[in-house]
């Protein structure tokens, strides 16, 4: 027996959402470490506190703003080693 995995709507996706909210140039500059944990956070926000992903991908884009005005060196930085800069990171 086959079974599909139904394909995310364009406001269901994580990644678009964050693509929209900054813009695809900003997301593609991105290292592909940041895009995957942005992405995550995105996903994770919308969940913790059931929100559209539009909304959580906006969140997460000013989490990330903040972060980085405080210490621009942290864009050169594994996101996935910060230790407890994004409330939701595990």
């Amino acid at each position: 027996m086959i079974y599909t995995i139904p394909a995310k709507t364009q406001a269901e996706n994580p990644e678009s959402s964050l693509r929209r909210a900054g813009s695809d140039l900003w997301f593609s500059g991105l290292g592909i470490d940041w895009q995957d944990f942005l992405v995550k956070q995105v996903e994770l926000c919308a969940h913790q506190y059931q929100i559209p992903m539009d909304r959580a991908a906006l969140a997460v884009l000013r989490v990330y703003q903040a972060i980085v005005i405080a210490d621009p060196s942290v864009k050169e930085a594994n996101p996935w080693k910060l230790d407890g800069a994004f409330p939701s990171a595990a």
